[in-house]
């Protein structure tokens, strides 16, 4: 490769992903936090394998607040190993207040779909 010239997707691997929310936020991962989830992992290698690499994936489905939480967990995840009920914000949710078990809820459903 020629100096100055840009690196292509084939030369440099990905190192952040971005997910969105059915409200167009848009959430950057690392890469390996991002693959913590088995979904968004098979997503990512499975584009590469096909010669295309994916960085953006949109989730029509899930909330702004319960994606931004997803996306603390997977980092989590990645840095200490810890499962969903070790997950500090999600303990902090009162289950006695309405919106807090409406996002524990849409969390769970939302970690279980994307198999992380």
């Amino acid at each position: 490769m020629s100096e100055g010239a840009p690196e292509t997707q084939e030369s440099k691997p990905v190192d952040y992903v971005t997910l969105v929310s059915a409200e167009e936020y848009e959430f950057i991962l690392d890469r390996r936090a991002a693959e913590m989830s088995k979904m968004l992992k098979e997503l990512i290698r499975g584009s590469e394998t096909v010669g295309i690499t994916i960085r953006r994936f949109p989730f029509d489905d899930i909330s702004a607040p319960v994606l931004d939480y997803l996306c603390q967990y997977l980092a989590e995840r990645h840095a200490t190993g810890s499962s969903m009920s070790e997950f500090t914000p999600l303990r902090a949710l009162d289950p006695k207040n309405e919106e807090d078990k409406t996002t524990a809820i849409e969390l769970l459903m939302a970690a279980n779909y994307l198999d992380c």
